[in-house]
């Protein structure tokens, strides 16, 4: 799920990354841009055979033109994905980025593409620094979910106060944060003892999407792990009983809590139920 969605958040800024470097830098040959404005009308017409055969021909031609290449590199990457060939987009931002004498933003616009699938194929010690390197050199404002992506490579690496701090402005500087963000903030925000926080975090997932059982299960695993029983039960049998709780697993853990704060004849009757 995770990869899914980085995907196409890469999607989505590739084109427009690219295409500010070529368009600031004067070097990129006049040539590379013709071929690249024909790779554009192949991917609106999905003809995505004709596309990576069009970047084949730039390559050819732009074999002594390092940022030519960087740039074709970048669109090659940015076909993979959107042809579902992902296996072809991180060898082509490799390429790119190992191209010399490219200008800081260029390196930093590669480093963001190549960081995003680093951290999907879950290699996150790599991603956090490609994510690091693009944002000590990028000139442009970071969008909310980079952000999030350096969080997320922040927490994956056990950098818990960095994690907090990266989420944090993600969710803080757009007006529609993704509740995935929420949870990572929620767990960086546990995992430090910071609980009464973390718990707020909580609280708003359950304001954003009360129908969700996930959180309420979140919930009761919180008080739980805070020795607040009486709390944990109670957030179990709203659940349970508004209808959320159709697998045994969750059944059974109600009757548990009930067992476990002296209702031994609830407990008997709920089991009884799901047993039945």
């Amino acid at each position: 799920m995770m990869r899914h969605s980085l995907l196409l958040i890469v999607a989505l800024l590739a084109l427009s990354a690219t295409g500010l470097a070529y368009a600031a830098d004067p070097t990129a040959s006049r040539a590379t841009y013709l071929i690249l404005m024909d790779v554009q009308e192949a991917w609106e017409d999905e003809d995505y055979n004709k596309a990576f055969g069009k970047l084949q021909e730039a390559l050819n031609k732009a074999a002594d033109k390092p940022f030519d290449i960087a740039t074709i590199q970048q669109y090659v990457a940015h076909t993979a994905i959107l042809s579902g060939q992902d296996h072809r987009a991180r060898p082509a931002l490799e390429n790119a980025l190992r191209q010399p004498g490219l200008p800081p933003k260029t390196q930093a616009d590669i480093s963001l593409f190549l960081g995003q699938l680093v951290l999907g194929d879950e290699e996150y010690a790599e991603a956090l620094e490609l994510l690091k390197f693009w944002l000590q050199n990028t000139e442009s404002k970071p969008q909310p979910a980079n952000l999030f992506s350096l969080s997320y490579a922040y927490y994956q690496n056990g950098d818990l106060p960095n994690s907090e701090r990266y989420v944090e402005q993600a969710i803080n500087s757009t007006n529609k944060p993704n509740d995935s963000w929420f949870q990572v903030y929620y767990q960086v925000l546990f995992e430090q003892k910071k609980y009464a926080k973390a718990l707020d975090v909580l609280h708003g997932l359950l304001d954003r999407d009360p129908g969700e059982p996930r959180y309420w299960r979140m919930l009761a695993n919180h008080h739980m792990q805070v020795e607040e029983a009486k709390r944990a039960l109670a957030a179990m049998s709203i659940a349970y009983n508004a209808g959320m709780f159709e697998k045994i697993a969750d059944k059974k853990r109600v009757a548990s809590l009930y067992g476990y704060v002296e209702a031994p004849e609830k407990a008997a009757r709920l089991t009884e139920q799901w047993m039945s």
